[in-house]
């Protein structure tokens, strides 16, 4: 199955369950990858034909920076369930990072992966 991936989308947001984690904000780091579908490869060399990657850019970026969730987990659902509202007969991996965290430690970043199959007509 062929696939479409978008990699290291960075935006920064302000999601998190404290409220310093809101109004602080932070770095979030998305990879979505959209399982094609038969019917969109390209015949005619037009968008039209394909899938649209700036719209997926625009769902990711909207829910990351312009809302606010208090769970990583939410986030990275919403972005999959607006992207399968645009085409449920395509598959998803989202994998959101979040980079500042507040936890007593070191670490890189918290990931959450959420897989969608798609939805069968």
């Amino acid at each position: 199955m062929d696939k479409l991936r978008l990699k290291n989308m960075v935006f920064y947001g302000h999601h998190g369950v404290s409220e310093e984690e809101r109004v602080l904000g932070g770095q979030y780091s998305l990879d979505i990858t959209v399982f094609l579908a038969d019917g969109f490869h390209p015949v005619d060399d037009k968008l039209t034909s394909v899938y649209d990657y700036q719209k997926i850019y625009e769902i990711a970026r909207f829910h990351t920076v312009e809302k606010q969730y208090k769970l990583i987990e939410s986030l990275g659902t919403a972005i999959v369930d607006d992207l399968q509202k645009l085409h449920q007969n395509l598959g998803y991996i989202l994998r959101l990072r979040k980079h500042q965290l507040p936890i007593k430690g070191i670490m890189d970043c918290v990931e959450v992966e959420i897989n969608r199959e798609p939805i069968a007509p």
